[in-house]
């Protein structure tokens, strides 16, 4: 019996939240892998249909996923397919649909666990507004849940292990979604942006890596997670992230101040093309 596919998927976006005016959502992403298989890029058919099976049965047999609805991807069609995507549930990779590929989507559509992605385990939470302590705690609950039924590749060395060296270590990934039209007019984003490197952080655009930045939208998240503490990621995130939107929020407020009718002219001229166009 084919599951129902949900209406709305973008409900981590919906209702108040710190700062929605200028931060669109914060996310937590987790990499992990199973340690009696290959990683995904190298593992045969046979190996996936089996990683999937595995991992359908440790999550039916913990409560905590009882409400969690799986998705097999080559079972729903391109334009489903491209729904979740566009909803930060799946990654471009899963959005082709291959064989043994999955998603879990829980009941608030806020978490999705994808399954034989880049690494055996993708989970991901999301959260409107600047919520980037609120999201590392839902996280670790979602950790402690899947390590109740699962093992995991770890090294005692290197931490976590994952199919991208990027990601070995907490396997953690947290980002926020910020949208920065003031520094963008201004022609400040480059110089507020270009130091983060520095800092271990990395941008891109609003569908992560390889993504461009529409609509003045940025990700913000850690680049790498070997060899820093999950807390260290998140408080130099939340430091950096609160800093920037300070600019971001005077930008605006100049902006409003010595240009109000060019900004009133950019925000009628979207309003028009969201009520009409087809």
């Amino acid at each position: 019996m084919p599951v129902q596919f949900p209406e709305n998927t973008d409900r981590w976006i919906e209702g108040d939240a710190p700062r929605s005016d200028l931060v669109v959502s914060s996310r937590a992403r987790l990499a992990r892998n199973l340690p009696q298989f290959p990683f995904v890029p190298r593992a045969n058919k046979e190996q996936l249909a089996a990683i999937s099976e595995t991992l359908e049965k440790a999550l039916r047999s913990s409560d905590y996923f009882k409400g969690f609805t799986r998705f097999e991807l080559s079972e729903i069609s391109s334009q489903e397919r491209k729904f979740l995507r566009e909803s930060h549930l799946i990654s471009g990779e899963m959005e082709k649909g291959l064989d043994h590929r999955a998603v879990y989507v829980n009941d608030d559509a806020k978490t999705s666990i994808m399954v034989n992605e880049e690494d055996h385990l993708r989970i991901q939470t999301m959260l409107p507004g600047l919520q980037i302590a609120e999201i590392y705690h839902r996280m670790e609950e979602i950790e402690e849940a899947l390590e109740a039924v699962l093992e995991f590749a770890y090294s005692a060395q290197f931490g976590y292990l994952t199919a991208c060296p990027t990601n070995t270590g907490t396997g953690l990934r947290v980002s926020v979604m910020v949208h920065l039209v003031a520094l963008v007019m201004t022609n400040q984003a480059e110089e507020a942006l270009g130091s983060l490197g520095n800092l271990g952080l990395v941008v891109r655009g609003a569908y992560g890596e390889h993504s461009a930045h529409s609509g003045d939208l940025f990700q913000i998240s850690n680049e790498v997670t070997l060899g820093r503490t999950e807390e260290n990621l998140v408080e130099v995130l939340q430091n950096v992230i609160d800093q920037i939107i300070g600019r971001e929020s005077s930008g605006r407020e100049l902006l409003l101040r010595q240009h109000a009718t060019k900004c009133e002219d950019v925000i009628l001229r979207a309003i028009g093309v969201l009520s009409h166009a087809r």
